[in-house]
């Protein structure tokens, strides 16, 4: 077996046996062994801890008894251990104690040029550190940004789950206050006529609530698309063929059969219903008066659309930024659209039944909003006036 290094026997006779690290403020006792300063005092404290009239202590090495007063810093050590430390520094290799100036390319470590020689790195590609140290610090420099890359993309990601938690927050506690009038059980009222008519009184409550916001909406036949057929009265609209004898607008939807209201709004609160009947699909909602018209637009609260919809294949879903999807015990004949200007709120209701459908998370509205209607083959749509 092969003889310790010089450079590795300096480490050892430097290395203090009680933290077996290299000593620190190095002390020698009678005995001639030497410590760490903070070590042997630390030694002392744990004996008198046992034995509080102890004068006389023994050497954690050879057993040999010694006294707090032969305790002398030895400053010769430190000096070794201080050229031991910048040895460390200048990359020494710990077996050999030549120094690291090669990297083997098919281990990734450095050796020394006695390493290069040994059985363990034969047929290995080797290089000097300077030729080397460039290309390696070039694809460092690469994996760091990767890495600041990723730690922003999470960052962004943190803030924008930790928006959409409180944007979702917001929606249970709107949701709450709409299911509030829901709390109490319903007590059937009876109108004497016969029983078929005994209705929910919380039912007429929801409704005439709404109702006392609602107003008027007609269909804007300017923004109409091609294949959209408008009653003389501007309450009906149906999907039918394209209309070639219609003049081109910028106002008009081009992309997709859809249909703005007349009425815009900036303040207030505001109710409207549409008669959806037994259509089996249709879009509803709200929206900015200057949303994109063409192959661009997007249905979202981003691009300035607030509607739910009703498709064959997914059933009822809020156009939310992420889509939810909504799960009705009962079908709604009638939808109703609350707007809350202030609020930044757009809420709907099944008037069948009178109880909530869904209510978007809070909004802040800059713009116009006007009644927005999307139709699909056979499911017109029907825009009751306020009296009925």
């Amino acid at each position: 077996m092969a003889s310790a290094t010089p450079a590795k026997k300096m480490r050892e006779e430097a290395t203090c046996s009680i933290c077996l690290n290299l000593m620190a403020d190095p002390v020698s006792i009678s005995c001639g062994h030497s410590y760490c300063h903070l070590c042997i005092v630390g030694f002392f404290e744990n004996i008198r801890h046992m034995k509080p009239q102890e004068e006389k202590f023994l050497c954690p090495q050879c057993r040999a008894p010694f006294k707090t007063a032969s305790v002398r810093p030895n400053k010769q050590l430190g000096s070794l251990i201080e050229a031991i430390k910048e040895m460390n520094c200048e990359m020494v290799c710990e077996e050999h104690g030549e120094q690291l100036h090669l990297f083997c390319e098919d281990e990734g470590q450095l050796i020394c040029w006695r390493c290069e020689r040994a059985p363990q790195h034969k047929g290995h590609t080797t290089a000097l550190v300077e030729d080397v140290s460039q290309g390696y610090k070039e694809k460092l420099e690469k994996v760091v940004t990767n890495l600041r890359q990723l730690n922003d993309e999470c960052v962004n990601l943190k803030v924008l789950m930790t928006k959409q938690i409180n944007e979702w927050k917001d929606v249970k506690d709107t949701l709450k206050r709409s299911w509030a009038v829901k709390l109490e059980t319903p007590e059937p009222i009876s109108l004497e006529l016969n029983n078929m008519y005994n209705v929910p009184e919380l039912y007429f409550d929801v409704k005439k609530m709404l109702r006392s916001h609602q107003v008027s909406v007609t269909l804007d036949p300017d923004t109409a698309h091609r294949e959209l057929i408008l009653s003389e009265d501007r309450r009906q609209v149906t999907r039918g063929c394209s209309q070639d004898n219609l003049d081109t607008s910028s106002k008009r939807f081009s992309a997709f059969p859809c249909v703005l209201g007349c009425e815009g709004f900036t303040s207030g609160r505001h109710y409207f219903e549409v008669d959806v009947g037994e259509g089996t699909g249709w879009d509803l909602g709200v929206c900015i008066e200057n949303v994109q018209r063409d192959k661009s637009m997007k249905q979202k609260p981003e691009f300035g659309f607030w509607t739910i919809r009703l498709c064959k294949k997914k059933g009822y879903i809020a156009l939310t930024s992420l889509p939810v999807y909504l799960h009705l015990k009962e079908k709604p004949l009638v939808v109703g659209v609350l707007l809350d200007c202030e609020g930044g709120v757009v809420s709907f209701y099944n008037m069948t039944t009178g109880s909530h459908i869904f209510t978007f998370p809070k909004a802040s509205f800059s713009d116009t909003l006007r009644p927005y209607f999307q139709v699909y083959q056979y499911s017109p749509l029907f825009l009751p006036p306020p009296d009925e």
